[in-house]
């Protein structure tokens, strides 16, 4: 199975996301690149993606499908979007989270203060508007990476 370019406004991504409760308001437009993997019969099983914010970017809209979580699926979407941003040269990654701090722990990323994010992060709508104060601000610094195979 290999990750595949999907498109933010497709109905399966948004209802996967509004069943998480995760923000949809913002899904496109901007510099933003989506990407998932699907079953036998074309339904989204897990989702993600890219805002491209200068040499950095935001990890965004990540998503599994219940019945699909524990199964190694969304460790494989998150290491297929750090390598496009790999290919695309960007320093870091950036994301929000009120429940999955845990996870993304577990692939690398580090808590951060959000007050230190670059001045394109901040100003996303992700990081300025949708996400509450409360949602813990992690990066991930794609240079540390060892490369994969």
């Amino acid at each position: 199975m290999i990750a595949e370019s999907i498109d933010a406004s497709e109905p399966g991504f948004i209802n996967l996301l509004e069943a998480e409760d995760l923000p949809t308001e913002d899904l496109c437009g901007g510099s933003k690149l989506y990407f998932g993997y699907r079953d036998t019969r074309g339904a989204l099983l897990a989702a993600g993606g890219l805002e491209l914010c200068g040499s950095s970017a935001i990890l965004r809209s990540c998503v599994v499908v219940p019945d699909q979580k524990g199964k190694g699926l969304g460790g494989r979407l998150i290491a297929a979007i750090i390598d496009t941003a790999r290919e695309r040269h960007l320093d870091q990654l950036f994301l929000l989270t009120e429940s999955a701090s845990g996870f993304f722990l577990k692939h690398g990323f580090q808590v951060t203060d959000r007050n230190l994010v670059p001045a394109e992060i901040a100003a996303s709508a992700q990081f300025s508007e949708i996400c509450p104060q409360s949602a813990v601000a992690m990066m991930l610094p794609l240079d540390a990476l060892p490369p994969r195979v």
